[in-house]
């Protein structure tokens, strides 16, 4: 199937006019060289949709790929990992039907020809899964975007049982497989050992961001807590998440308790520390009503750091709950306008769609001048649901 299209142009052309939808210029699958590199340069123009098409043709050239089911192919690191590139591609482009039905020759991911023990003769000293562990997360996450949520669950618990599992064997100086070896060095072994504690920590993550999303605040702050003896060196990461989960079920103390606990070791400077501070302020001010006070929080974070988006969408959040729509409009005008390559995001242009709504009847006005700048500086990646144009 090919997703190469350009929905910005689209809706350039419906709303504007064939002259400015001319205007409109994107990296296409010509327009680069046909491998590795020109999907990298796609990627980095935020060509999504075309690099979804030249991970087709790549797989092609593997034996793989569109009207190739049900055919004998052989499988490569290569190979898997372009089907990484383009279902993480999909994900990213909110195509997550398509994305599960290119999932099905794959199954549960257990199939033995993704097994370097199935090509002897092409990797004869190697053993194991040629799937990238990241494709396996991918796998176990696609189920909650469709709705999904608790085999989501299933997927990723299943995939923290066997990494437990190895991290046993490591432990009982056996290889990953459990198996008595004398190979592995001492350095190796704990090498083994940190990769596979990175990847429960991930894991972990993982099921926390699903538990929340299905609104199960307790089993995921249950969560976090494993993650405080697992993930020493993201202390203050998690003490802020848990803060904030707490804000959630509105118990402000014990989320307050928690953003105390953040300690200025665990940041890289004392600004983004001062960062976090104001920001965690503001958020319980918000949960208690008290906006002006949160306003005044994310503004002088804002004006400490002119990139940070969180504070910038937050201080108009605040400027609307005071009753000052039209300083909220101009405050993200003036900076989606001024740097459109730092601050023309989807979460902004969604703001700022929602706030031209509420603003007069001439928001479909509004909203094209800022389709034009999209068309400007954005490429195909660029979610337009976000600007509410039918």
């Amino acid at each position: 199937m090919r997703y190469q299209g350009d929905p910005i142009r689209d809706l350039i052309l419906k709303h504007i006019g064939e002259h400015e939808a001319s205007k409109r210029l994107v990296l296409k699958v010509d327009s680069v060289s046909q491998d590795v590199s020109g999907l990298q340069q796609l990627i980095k123009a935020n060509s999504l949709r075309a690099a979804v098409d030249l991970t087709g043709q790549l797989l092609t050239a593997c034996g793989q790929g569109a009207r190739r089911a049900n055919q004998i192919s052989t499988n490569t690191p290569y190979s898997l990992q372009l089907w990484f590139v383009r279902l993480s591609l999909l994900a990213r482009l909110n195509l997550y039907g398509p994305a599960e039905c290119e999932w099905e020759p794959f199954g549960n991911l257990s199939n033995p020809d993704i097994f370097y023990e199935f090509y002897q003769s092409t990797f004869p000293n190697r053993k194991g899964s040629m799937v990238p562990f990241g494709m396996r997360i991918l796998h176990a996450e696609l189920p909650q975007h469709l709705g999904r949520c608790q085999q989501s669950l299933d997927r990723l618990y299943h995939m923290l049982s066997i990494v437990n599992k190895i991290q046993e064997n490591l432990l009982s100086d056996k290889d990953e497989y459990g198996l008595p070896s004398c190979e592995i060095t001492v350095s190796e072994r704990e090498e083994c050992k940190l990769i596979w504690r990175k990847r429960e920590a991930r894991l972990l993550y993982c099921i926390s961001n699903c538990l929340l999303s299905m609104k199960d605040y307790l089993n995921c702050l249950a969560t976090y807590r494993s993650l405080l003896t697992k993930d020493v060196e993201h202390k203050s990461d998690i003490h802020e998440a848990m803060g904030r989960v707490y804000l959630q079920l509105g118990d402000v103390e014990r989320a307050e308790m928690n953003f105390s606990l953040i300690q200025p070791s665990h940041f890289r400077n004392e600004q983004q520390y001062l960062s976090a501070k104001f920001l965690n302020r503001g958020f319980i001010d918000m949960s208690l009503g008290r906006y002006a006070e949160a306003y005044s929080s994310f503004k002088h974070l804002f004006e400490q750091d002119k990139n940070n988006l969180t504070a910038l969408n937050n201080m108009c959040v605040c400027a609307l709950y005071l009753g000052r729509l039209r300083e909220a409009l101009r405050q993200l005008e003036l900076i989606i306008y001024t740097s459109p390559k730092t601050f023309l995001q989807e979460v902004v242009v969604l703001n700022l769609c929602t706030l031209y709504e509420l603003e007069s009847s001439r928001a479909i006005v509004k909203k094209q001048n800022l389709l034009r700048l999209i068309g400007q500086h954005r490429g195909t990646g660029f979610n337009v649901s976000c600007l509410k144009m039918a």
